[in-house]
């Protein structure tokens, strides 16, 4: 397991010049489409630490441009006690919501490497979908656009 660089990740987490735009869904088996509407994305500064966690979750860290996923029936892992659980980490990050068609922003990014992470669930009799994560660089300011299915 990886040491948490908290003084990487706090400064990581400064006001910046760039952003990220996406959008998250997934496909259900008979075609429709359903997204993170209303649900939190979280943005997390790559570190080995958090490069750990996501393999513990999603069996591998996404690579820049990759969507990795975990299915509902997979997200115990999620829901499950992290060891170590470092407290900083959970406050480095920033969250916002899917707006109603399954789009979000996250602004004022530092450049550097993030991780992108949003859910999508829907309810046929027991909840389905799964967690996404991505890994997005952000650079000279710029905007990234990022589409987050599998």
């Amino acid at each position: 397991m990886s040491e948490f660089d908290e003084r990487f990740a706090e400064n990581q987490m400064q006001e910046g010049a760039g952003s990220i735009n996406g959008s998250a869904f997934l496909l259900q088996r008979g075609g429709g489409v359903v997204t993170c509407a209303g649900r939190d994305v979280e943005l997390i500064p790559v570190t080995d630490y958090a490069a750990d966690r996501l393999r513990w979750v999603y069996g591998r860290a996404p690579a820049t441009g990759e969507v990795v996923r975990t299915d509902f029936m997979g997200m115990d892992r999620v829901n499950a006690q992290f060891t170590p659980d470092i407290p900083s980490y959970h406050t480095h990050k920033r969250i916002t919501k899917c707006d109603a068609q399954g789009e979000f922003s996250l602004q004022g990014l530092k450049d550097g490497e993030y991780f992108v992470i949003a859910s999508v669930i829907w309810f046929v009799q027991s909840p389905q979908g799964g967690l996404l994560a991505t890994k997005v660089k952000v650079s000279n300011g710029k905007t990234q656009k990022v589409i987050m299915s599998s």
